[in-house]
């Protein structure tokens, strides 16, 4: 998955962003993050935490152009400077036969999945 996404604020100043962000950071990998997650639960912005381990569980995550990219490696996310790096990085890890899905407004897209069956 890539993102584009300056970050200006790095991990943000409001509690809930320093919550997910000391969350990521201080997690050894994403299968322990979410079993303590679930067995301890998470208060208001941890829960972010917890949805994030569960994407970061299934596949990387690309962060491209943000102006922190330590904060980007410390929420186990990967940096990139610009959207050929990311691409160039995906190339690599998954080969030349790449199919890509543009999501301009990902925030506000719901997706419809749909079975050939």
């Amino acid at each position: 998955m890539i993102i584009a996404a300056p970050c200006e604020e790095g991990a943000g100043e409001g509690v809930g962003e320093q919550r997910f962000y000391e969350t990521m950071k201080n997690a050894s990998d994403m299968p322990s993050l979410l079993e303590a997650l679930r067995q301890t639960g998470y208060p208001p912005g941890a829960q972010r935490a917890f949805v994030m381990a569960k994407v970061l569980e299934k596949t990387h995550v690309i962060v491209v152009g943000a102006e922190h990219p330590d904060v980007v490696r410390d929420c186990k996310m990967i940096p990139a400077a610009t959207m050929d790096e990311a691409f160039e990085m995906t190339r690599q890890a998954l080969g030349d036969d790449l199919d890509v899905l543009l999501v301009p407004h990902a925030l506000l897209t719901l997706p419809i999945v749909t079975s050939d069956e």
